[in-house]
């Protein structure tokens, strides 16, 4: 199952959209009465898009007492777009535009090297559709560049106004190591990825910078701003020792690497395991801060044998979306840290 499918709980008439997916087998249904509620997945049935043409009623009418009044309003799914890359063998994917939302998307998806943007198709996708977009070479990915992705909504129906989408996404190829899941709306094996997910805290340290710009005669506490930027959302592994320095309207980040900062039971991890781990925070906050427009972040790595800053650095010499990365301020990290510069 995944975000945007709906669903109708077995043991009652209830149904709705998958709104989030949770852990230990729960999802969050929004069901027609307009609020989410957690259910087990096992409690659920996914309603196919053409069970309304099947049986000659429309999928999402539930039956009801005749003499009871229909006030509810039907819930549309407004997340659940996704790219999806269909292996053709072991080197090349065919990547595919996933719409399982309720709506109709006008959208554009295109590549940007180097900041050149070059469209690679546009048009108009029907709800619970998808849509071919390219073929790619694994081998070649250090060379994709940026995937932008922008899309408008439209449904004919009085529905609450929605706001445009833009995406942006840089992939390497641990992303591609974890293994294939079933695509939505396409019901194939394919490396499945959001693109409209919940809003993550890099999103909120912008939405702190402009506050704290905009009140900038005022006092400013620090420590509020850091609670406050975190509140309602799933921690990233470094919060501990993540650092906003407010310079204007710059933000950079500070992500701190030591292995005690990203796991709680460090102390019971083999030496093999620890660098994975490491690396793999590195590469999601990299990601987190291109797609959010950032300028800098800086990684703090350690000194130690030096392995997880050469593996780090030999990331960053190959990928498309930096413009260039030195030691980080000697004075502060000595040669510990490492200030990465995006484009």
């Amino acid at each position: 199952m995944n975000i945007g499918d709906r669903v109708r709980l077995k043991h009652g008439k209830e149904e709705g959209i998958i709104v989030k997916i949770l852990p230990n087998n729960l999802i969050e249904v929004e069901i027609e009465d307009g609020f989410p509620i957690p259910v087990l997945t096992n409690e659920v049935v996914q309603i196919a898009h053409d069970e309304g043409d099947y049986f000659k009623t429309p999928a999402s009418v539930v039956q009801t007492d005749t003499n009871e009044k229909d006030s509810t309003k039907k819930v549309l799914a407004n997340k659940g777009i996704y790219y999806c890359f269909v292996p053709l063998n072991a080197q090349k994917l065919t990547l595919y535009f996933i719409n399982n939302t309720d709506f109709t998307l006008n959208y554009t998806v295109g590549l940007e090297h180097g900041g050149n943007y070059q469209g690679l198709t546009q048009g108009s996708l029907a709800a619970k559709q998808a849509q071919r977009i390219n073929e790619f070479a694994l081998t070649s990915i250090d060379k994709w560049g940026v995937f932008v992705m922008q899309a408008l909504f439209y449904h004919p129906e009085g529905q609450q106004l929605q706001a445009p989408l833009q995406h942006r996404k840089v992939f390497n190829l641990q992303q591609f190591s974890i293994g294939t899941q079933i695509a939505p709306v396409m019901r194939q094996q394919g490396y499945v990825f959001q693109l409209d997910g919940d809003e993550t805290p890099l999103d909120t340290i912008k939405k702190v910078a402009t506050q704290a710009e905009e009140n900038i005669l005022g006092s400013l506490d620090l420590q509020k701003l850091k609670e406050s930027m975190f509140e309602n959302q799933a921690p990233l592994p470094d919060t501990k020792h993540q650092t906003e320095l407010f310079a204007g309207a710059k933000v950079a980040v500070e992500v701190d690497l030591h292995i005690e900062n990203l796991v709680n039971n460090h102390s019971q991890l083999a030496k093999e395991e620890i660098l994975p781990v490491q690396l793999q925070t590195f590469e999601k906050q990299l990601e987190a801060a291109i797609t959010q427009g950032k300028q800098e972040i800086i990684f703090i790595h350690g000194v130690g044998n030096g392995v997880l800053k050469n593996a780090i650095q030999k990331l960053l010499s190959s990928h498309p979306a930096v413009d260039y990365y030195k030691d980080a301020r000697k004075e502060k990290f000595g040669y510990g840290a490492t200030h990465v510069k995006l484009k």
